[in-house]
């Protein structure tokens, strides 16, 4: 769940944080899901999209994108928000909260912390996700690369592997910082429809890698290889960081 309500209530950053074209924690420039997220294929969420959501089938449905829980850390919350999450969470929906949040603004609802407490109280509502969680993670290794998963209408996925020394990138940018000379080998298990399959996965420089993963684990590796010119490296001036 985007935590966008505590940015709101947090106001400016401090001064370390602020840039040139960066201001307030509202703009949720430093917040990154959670590490123990991090191989599930994790996708940021907010009341809109949960109010547009079904739960069939076990699942969380929003438009093509299908959901097996919802993780909420967070220190506020809404109260249209947790109508809708406690609706979910009472109709099955695997509820990970971290925190008890607390209602945002001046003016406090007389129903927030019943509806809050009838929320813990559900079975499948935890602060655990290892009890929640019945699957293995699509990814798992000691360097996971940034990625994206898709099914396509055959059932394969398609799974697309970033080059690991993209991962983190921000601003600012400088010139010639993505030049690569050497290859990089990654480790990775990947768990597709109850099938493990341990690949070392191979950089090349400055390519990426997209896999296709058939029904039963079969693995084919998709030609998108592009070779750029090597970047001009030139030497890096100071920023204007700070207001």
């Amino acid at each position: 769940y985007v935590p966008y309500e505590d940015g709101v209530m947090k106001g400016a950053y401090p001064p370390e944080r602020q840039r040139v074209w960066v201001w307030g924690e509202y703009e949720l420039r430093y917040v990154f899901p959670p590490e123990e997220l991090e191989g599930y294929h994790p996708l940021w969420i907010n009341r809109h999209f949960l109010n547009e959501s079904d739960y069939v089938d076990g699942k969380l449905k929003v438009g093509d994108a299908t959901f097996s829980l919802l993780y909420i850390d967070v220190n506020y919350m809404d109260i249209r928000a947790l109508q809708r999450v406690l609706e979910l969470a009472k109709m099955g929906l695997p509820v990970c909260l971290k925190n008890n949040p607390s209602e945002p603004g001046m003016q406090k609802s007389k129903d927030y912390q019943d509806m809050l407490q009838s929320l813990i109280g559900l079975g499948n509502v935890s602060k655990e996700l290892k009890q929640l969680i019945k699957h293995k993670p699509l990814l798992s290794g000691d360097m996971l690369p940034e990625y994206w998963c898709r099914v396509g209408g055959d059932g394969a996925h398609y799974l697309f592997l970033a080059h690991p020394l993209s991962k983190g990138l921000k601003y600012p940018i400088y010139s010639g910082q993505s030049k690569i000379d050497t290859l990089m080998k990654v480790p990775l298990k990947i768990s597709v429809n109850n099938v493990a399959i341990n690949e070392i996965i191979v950089f090349k420089p400055y390519q990426s890698v997209i896999l296709k993963i058939g029904p039963n684990g079969d693995l084919d590796y998709l030609n998108i290889e592009f070779v750029p010119k090597d970047p001009i490296v030139r030497e890096r001036e100071k920023q204007r960081m700070n207001f």
